[in-house]
């Protein structure tokens, strides 16, 4: 039996309220083993992923794929499908998988009290499961600590059909990945070798491409010197070889002037110029089509101010429920103006717990404290057009930012009223 590969074709790909083709003429090809996808964000990642197992179709194009692909979006609101006949699965393929992944048998039962690494954990153990014929992977490292992302890595790795993988995990994708799609919309380019290499290419042709267009500037900048030179001595040579102003009788004077133009050099003159010319607009066009990009430093910046109160917490030592049976036991917490706190643990040691427990009583006004949640609800992320959300749970607020041209004002008005109702 031959291998399953995907093949893209001169696909393009553009969402309805986008500005401009978020694909355009992408031919790729994904054989067995794991392809990374790379790109910032919002840069068409998780829609390459889905048009290779199918759940988009190209606008134009094709994409040539097995039938039988699963795709692991990056969230875990819910329990994967055949979870519960995965867990009651005794065949030695589940069992091994829920070993690998140290897989509980109670999580169906108790999925709300999983934290988010040991949810992707049981949702890549469902996959595999499957066996299907192309993997395509979203972010599977985002709430994983380091011992259950060694777990996952070793469970990937064992995959041996054609997998297809987004993520921020750098090493991760050097350590599974054959070949890297680098996206730069409406573009995309296969580079073999995982990220560090691929990157490491990619820095190198953008390094070609700007020498290159340093060394055409500095020649048009010389030739079109040359130009204005030749066009001044043209000038000038006209100037020399016009019979206006001589004296009508001076014969000799007329006979010089009839000489130098039947030499010819005025033809040679005016053709040297036009190469000139040409040579000039061909440079033009050679630095206006140079992909050359400017790269810029992204980054989230809080603004504030120190707090004048002595303690923000003084939180006395406590026990804290997890789950129907586990519990966390704290010691007594002080944080300070100035403190940074770490929580760290394993994916389900209640980190997540203990911070909301301790933001609750803080010792602040509601307005002057930010949460982040590691996902954002998912009736809130599902909104179209979202492009940011802030939420504060304190305050009881929610800010959307939505993109331009996303919805009528119609439409904003029932999404108010929507989520009024939440």
């Amino acid at each position: 039996m031959s291998q399953p590969f995907i093949r893209f074709h001169q696909v393009h790909f553009s969402y309805p309220t986008a500005a401009g083709p978020l694909l355009a003429d992408v031919s790729l090809h994904f054989g067995a083993g794991w392809s990374g996808i790379v790109g910032a964000n919002g840069t068409g990642k998780t829609t390459l992923m889905r048009l290779a197992t199918g759940q988009l179709v190209p606008d134009a194009g094709t994409v040539d794929a097995p039938p039988l692909a699963v795709y692991c979006p990056q969230r875990t609101d819910d329990p994967p499908e055949d979870f519960s006949a995965f867990l009651a699965d005794p065949g030695r393929s589940a069992a091994r998988l829920r070993e690998r992944l140290q897989i509980a048998d109670d999580w169906d039962g108790r999925w709300e009290s999983l934290s988010h690494g040991e949810r992707k954990r049981a949702q890549i153990a469902v996959a595999l499961w499957t066996d299907p014929d192309v993997l395509a992977v979203d972010e599977p490292t985002n709430h994983l600590d380091a011992d259950a992302r060694a777990l996952l890595a070793a469970a990937l790795g064992g995959f041996r059909k054609v997998g297809i993988l987004v993520s921020h995990d750098h090493a991760l994708l050097d350590e599974l990945c054959t070949q890297c799609v680098f996206l730069e919309p409406p573009g995309a380019v296969a580079r073999p070798g995982g990220f560090s290499a691929g990157a490491q290419a990619a820095a190198m042709e953008r390094q070609t491409v700007n020498d290159q267009v340093g060394q055409d500037r500095r020649q048009l900048k010389k030739t079109r010197r040359e130009a204005s030179r030749r066009e001044a001595l043209a000038a000038s040579a006209d100037r020399r070889r016009s019979k206006r102003g001589i004296d009508p009788h001076d014969h000799d004077a007329k006979d010089r002037i009839n000489r130098a133009r039947v030499t010819g050099k005025d033809g040679v003159g005016g053709k040297l110029q036009a190469q000139l010319d040409a040579r000039i607009e061909r440079m033009q066009e050679r630095i206006a089509g140079a992909d050359v990009r400017k790269e810029y430093e992204l980054g989230i910046e809080f603004t504030g101010e120190v707090s004048r109160r002595d303690r923000l917490v003084q939180l006395p030592a406590g026990v804290l429920p997890l789950g129907p049976e586990a519990v966390l036991s704290f010691p007594e917490l002080t944080l300070r103006p100035v403190d940074r706190l770490a929580l760290t643990g394993r994916n389900g040691s209640g980190k997540s717990t203990l911070l909301r427990h301790l933001t609750a009583h803080l010792d602040l006004p509601a307005e002057r404290v930010i949460f982040m949640p590691q996902e954002i609800e998912a009736a809130a992320r599902d909104l179209k057009g979202l492009d940011w959300i802030e939420v504060n749970p304190f305050l009881k607020r929610v800010v959307f930012a939505f993109r331009p041209g996303s919805h009528t004002k119609e439409e904003l008005a029932e999404v108010v009223r929507a989520l009024e109702e939440l």
